[in-house]
């Protein structure tokens, strides 16, 4: 999330339209460097936004990407940042039962990355819950070095509380992952079907045929068969995940592998090769995807075998 464009606010409120339709997305810094020319033309300077992971056990690389993957982190373009609740930092589920829990923050400032003598401060530090301001303190006429803060909070509904300090220093910002709250009408959002209509013919002469069609996902490196359904004359129809693509097999044939989106020539030219910026946080460009992707049509011309 924390890119070059960290001051663009549509970066935020896609975020948080995300956090608020129940998805558990954790924070990341990074740049785009380049160490062999850092800070030239096309590369930003190096570790000028950084991830801070808080690990639980030895530092290792599959406890290092657990944390990532439970969303203890937080990225900063300078200051040092501490978010937690009743001693739990980012990423942790509270019921959302009413009870009386303790909040706290603490921050340090940070020089300059540009000139190391030039120190920074905090000068604001903020809590949102839910896309809102919950608690803010602003220290713009007096900059503290170092920030400690605490606040009661007897959460009783379903919620997700961020931190974020900003400080002294041109674009200086330190932004927490969530603290959540889950209350008993909490659903983990279930990936969008895709309802696909495909036609399966003989290249040349366009007659339908019969076979089998595999649903299959792209590891790192391999290709797994996730479930076969069977198809004839030509047609086949269905709903499927939409992280997916089909492979259709028939015998005497070539097979063909589709995507439901980067194959489907309304989705990805209209939709995704048009996307602006303001669609990124707009729920309509969302709702105008997912009608997309109720009418999904793919058409599989099949080369015989010989041809190939």
């Amino acid at each position: 999330l924390m890119t070059d464009r960290i001051d663009d606010p549509i970066l935020w409120e896609m975020w948080h339209m995300l956090l608020n339709q129940g998805y558990r997305i954790g924070l990341c810094a990074f740049n785009d460097a380049c160490f062999d020319r850092a800070g030239g033309k096309w590369s930003e300077p190096v570790a000028y936004r950084r991830t801070y992971v808080h690990i639980d056990g030895e530092p290792n690389w599959r406890n290092l990407v657990a944390a990532i993957r439970a969303g203890r982190t937080f990225g900063t373009t300078g200051p040092l940042l501490l978010f937690d609740i009743d001693g739990e930092f980012p990423g942790q589920i509270f019921p959302a039962d009413g009870t009386e829990r303790t909040v706290r923050i603490r921050a340090w400032g940070a020089p300059s990355y540009h000139d190391p003598t030039e120190f920074g401060s905090i000068t604001r530090v903020a809590i949102i819950r839910n896309g809102e301001i919950w608690k803010e303190c602003d220290f713009t006429d007096s900059p503290r070095e170092i920030v400690e803060l605490e606040f009661p909070v007897a959460e009783d509904a379903t919620a997700w509380y961020v931190a974020r300090v900003e400080g002294s220093v041109e674009k200086q910002l330190a932004v927490t992952s969530p603290i959540y709250f889950e209350g008993s009408d909490y659903r983990t959002p279930e990936p969008y079907p895709i309802r696909i209509r495909a036609r399966i013919s003989d290249a040349h002469t366009g007659a339908p045929l019969s076979g089998k069609m595999e649903l299959i996902e792209f590891a790192k490196d391999r290709i797994d068969v996730v479930e076969t359904r069977e198809f004839h004359n030509g047609e086949f129809s269905g709903e499927i995940p939409g992280d997916l693509r089909l492979h259709a097999v028939v015998d005497g044939y070539e097979s063909q592998t589709l995507s439901p989106i980067l194959d489907c020539e309304p989705i990805y030219r209209d939709l995704l090769g048009g996307i602006q910026g303001p669609d990124l946080a707009d729920p309509d460009y969302y709702a105008r995807l997912r009608r997309a992707l109720n009418d999904v049509e793919l058409h599989f011309p099949l080369l015989p075998q010989k041809e190939s």
